[in-house]
């Protein structure tokens, strides 16, 4: 039985709440049976409820004006109790592996930060 604090035990249950949402179903990574991405979990823009249904409306540009971006304090928050749950074997982060991408290091983006649940 793992011991988890109250955010923690909190952070937890969303990511499994999400990955029964948006997550896929995977067999590649036993015992996890869901995964997602980091974008996801914590979304680089906000969005509400009614924003998707009126994505073909708007060109791109003027979407990322309207909406709030994610502070790095909130994202870098999220990955370090991400990480808190890897180190309890909860769940697992793996990077997503791009065929075309060169060895050299990189900045990873959401999504390119595979979460299995």
């Amino acid at each position: 039985q793992v011991v988890l604090d109250y955010q923690a035990r909190k952070f937890y249950d969303y990511i499994r709440e999400r990955s029964l949402f948006v997550g896929k179903t995977t067999r590649s990574n036993p015992p996890f049976k869901r995964k997602l991405l980091f974008e996801d979990i914590v979304p680089s823009k906000l969005t509400t409820d009614g924003d998707d249904a009126d994505v073909d409306n708007y060109n791109l540009d003027e979407q990322s004006e309207e909406r709030p971006t994610i502070s790095k304090r909130i994202a870098a928050s999220a990955f370090l109790s991400l990480l808190n749950l890897a180190s309890k074997e909860l769940i697992d982060i793996r990077e997503y592996q791009d065929q075309d991408a060169d060895d050299g290091f990189k900045v990873m983006k959401g999504d390119d930060i595979v979460v299995y649940a």
